[in-house]
């Protein structure tokens, strides 16, 4: 019986220690969890206990049944115990919810792109869940020239490639996402794929995920020249594979975002491009999830010196003019400033000509706080005049989008009919511009 009530005092303090991780981007929780504890650490927990509270909660069950069975509740001081797990197990299923329910805001935020057609994902326990992990795929595709090979060299040649899959059964022309992977620019890998991609795959969407060099290898911006290489390739190439080379759009998680979000904002800026400045890099749509937005602000936001961790890890020493142009949040607002100047051209006083974007972060990230997404989400709307949808998911942490749970499938439900939408509102606009113009002579005749 000893033994049984130490394991039930220990269970108490691991869920406590979990329910922590969990609520630790509230400054107040930070604040007891120890200085060791590494924030990527502390995202991953967090997640895990966010994302599968209820694997914790069934054990936990299971266990106070158990010791409720065998006695162990009429021994003195074990009834506060027993109610101090009642009210853990609450907090648990409260997690519970708040992931289940992640559908309201995503549907909220992103009806006005659906039509009679839109579906829920594929649910865990049906067939079509498992048959869209069989899409056809083309593996290990180098998107490099032989030039940019030799100048990558040997360490760096397998990093410079791309997987494309799809069912060469479905139409052709159909749109195309790049998802550009996380790993804060020093890890990561294009064969980790979330529930997002295989569900759009299954959409008759043509996905290609891409490798690109890592840092310490090289330098930020050199991130940034390998996707945009990447879509040059898909430019060029991806016809032979169903999809529409007109219409390409931008996911990214993590770092993986503020990629895609650069690589949108630079599109006509050459030095990005270098041996390919004429290609056209640009795309026509953003999918940014648990992206970072601004390097320069952390004191206001992040907790910590994020402009000295991606200089030592990422870019080297660089300058404040250096770490104002990798941040879009500052891109933003300095668009912002020069539509407010006399001197300013009529083309900057419209604002920026962006392709649509999509946010989505989770209110709990301990990694890229909320408020920083906020800020940029907010300077978006005042200087760009396409549309912004902004999903915020209460209590989501930095991670949520890689596991099979609720959140990220319903991630997946809120993607793709933005993407369709943009999709079908391109594919309108080029056939209007490709159809002649009557003349009134011929009207009349």
């Amino acid at each position: 019986m000893l033994a049984l009530g130490v394991a039930y005092v220990v269970n108490i303090l691991f869920t406590a220690i979990c329910l922590v991780t969990a609520f630790a981007y509230i400054p107040a929780v930070r604040a007891v969890v120890p200085r060791q504890v590494s924030r990527a650490r502390l995202a991953l927990l967090s997640t895990l206990v966010t994302e599968f509270p209820q694997a914790l909660l069934l054990a936990k069950v299971a266990l106070a049944y158990y010791a409720g069975s065998c006695g162990l509740f009429a021994l003195p001081g074990m009834a506060a115990a027993y109610w101090t797990d009642i009210a853990l197990m609450l907090a648990l299923w409260g997690l519970f919810l708040q992931a289940f329910f992640a559908r309201f805001p995503i549907y909220e935020r992103t009806k006005e792109f659906r039509d009679a057609t839109s579906t829920d994902p594929p649910l865990f326990f049906t067939i079509s869940f498992w048959f869209r992990l069989l899409n056809p795929l083309w593996e290990n595709i180098c998107y490099a020239t032989a030039e940019e090979l030799e100048e990558a060299g040997e360490k760096n040649k397998g990093r410079l490639s791309l997987d494309v899959y799809h069912h060469p059964s479905y139409p052709k022309n159909r749109p195309v996402l790049i998802y550009i992977h996380g790993g804060s620019y020093r890890s990561g890998s294009k064969e980790v794929r979330p529930p997002l991609l295989p569900y759009l795959a299954l959409k008759r969407y043509v996905i290609v995920t891409v490798n690109y060099r890592l840092s310490p290898n090289v330098n930020y911006p050199t991130h940034i020249s390998d996707v945009k290489r990447a879509i040059r390739w898909v430019r060029a190439n991806i016809a032979t594979y169903g999809g529409d080379a007109s219409f390409i759009a931008l996911a990214g998680c993590s770092s993986g975002a503020h990629l895609a979000t650069m690589v949108a904002l630079t599109a006509s800026e050459t030095k990005y491009q270098p041996g390919f400045e004429s290609v056209d890099t640009s795309v026509q749509a953003v999918v940014a999830i648990s992206g970072v937005y601004d390097l320069t602000n952390f004191k206001n936001h992040f907790g910590f010196n994020l402009k000295s961790w991606f200089t030592r890890e990422v870019s080297g020493d660089q300058d404040e003019a250096f770490f104002r142009e990798a941040s879009p949040t500052r891109r933003l607002k300095d668009a912002e400033t020069r539509m407010h100047l006399d001197s300013s051209s009529a083309e900057e006083k419209a604002g920026l000509q962006l392709p649509p974007f999509m946010i989505i972060h989770g209110r709990g990230d301990t990694l890229a706080p909320i408020t920083h997404v906020r800020e940029f989400a907010k300077t978006f709307k005042l200087v760009v005049k396409t549309p912004l949808c902004y999903i915020e998911l209460p209590n989501a942490n930095h991670l949520f989008y890689s596991l099979s749970t609720p959140r990220a499938h319903y991630l997946a439900y809120g993607v793709e009919p933005f993407l369709r939408f943009m999709h079908d509102k391109h594919t309108a606009a080029r056939l209007a511009a490709a159809s002649p113009v009557s003349s009134p002579g011929s009207a009349s005749a």
